[in-house]
């Protein structure tokens, strides 16, 4: 069995949250890959059931889009990304996904979709010659931490896995092995105390609200209270001139099969 200590280790380092992803190489200053954790995934007619699923990666070459087989009549999955802090470009009937929810990975598809983007797109790695360091919620469970190993060994076959609290490693970044971590994050925020290098479980306090509710509030009030459309802009074909302190005119174009959850999220 390989042992992996010092400085030599070439590990990978996956930071998978409800807003952002982060990923890199374990001793770098600063991550490698730094990207949005929202997933599209629109279903398709004309290919086969059976079929892998796709993953086009928007605003990057075209050579990087992983060819999808049309043989057969069945729906198949098309997962889309942005390379970067955007949602991804409009697609029909397209659904946006998050993987994380409350802290826990809620989509499992979601994950494996960001995951391959680490590796063939954003790193360019192979995860066979790598170890992997994945951070993890305070409060994880325990079928989620198998679930993830599966993962690492047996699709990408990862040679060695270390699953890592975030609360952990941020008070290592911070040059302290004992700290009281506040973490106020997109999906929940969570105050973690650790002693030592070790998360203190039954001290862990967390709720589920975060930069994604206010987000939610502020929509709700410029749309209710306000009156203010909020027209986002993929709708957006030809922007008019207008008056000093007039509304904004748009000429838009016609998005037909819009899913509701990727509306909303563009308006976000």
């Amino acid at each position: 069995m390989a042992t992996y200590g010092g400085d030599e280790v070439s590990a990978l380092v996956l930071d998978v949250g409800a807003r952002w992803t982060k990923a890199g190489y374990a001793g770098e200053d600063m991550p490698a890959a730094f990207f949005s954790s929202w997933v599209g995934a629109a279903t398709e007619q004309g290919a086969s059931a059976n079929a892998a699923d796709a993953m086009d990666v928007d605003a990057a070459p075209q050579n990087d889009a992983p060819e999808a087989t049309t043989d057969g009549a069945g729906p198949r999955t098309r997962y889309y990304m942005h390379a970067g802090g955007a949602a991804p470009p409009w697609h029909e009937n397209m659904e946006m996904r998050n993987p994380i929810k409350d802290g826990l990975i809620d989509d499992w598809d979601a994950l494996e979709q960001i995951w391959d983007h680490i590796f063939e797109s954003a790193l360019r790695v192979n995860p066979a010659e790598h170890p992997l360091l994945v951070t993890e919620s305070a409060w994880n469970k325990r079928e989620c931490r198998e679930r993830l190993a599966e993962l690492a060994f047996e699709k990408y076959r990862a040679p060695a896995l270390f699953l890592c609290k975030d609360a952990v490693l941020t008070a290592f970044a911070a040059g302290r092995s004992t700290a009281l971590v506040v973490d106020a994050g997109a999906g929940s925020t969570r105050v973690v105390p650790v002693y030592d290098g070790y998360v203190m479980q039954k001290n862990v306090a967390k709720q589920s609200l975060g930069a994604h509710m206010l987000s939610e509030i502020i929509l709700q009030q410029m749309e209710t209270d306000m009156k203010i459309t909020v027209t986002p802009q993929y709708k957006v074909k030809e922007k008019q001139p207008v008056e000093t302190e007039q509304p904004a005119k748009a000429t838009l174009h016609d998005r037909p099969n819009t899913t509701a959850s990727y509306d909303h999220y563009a308006k976000l």
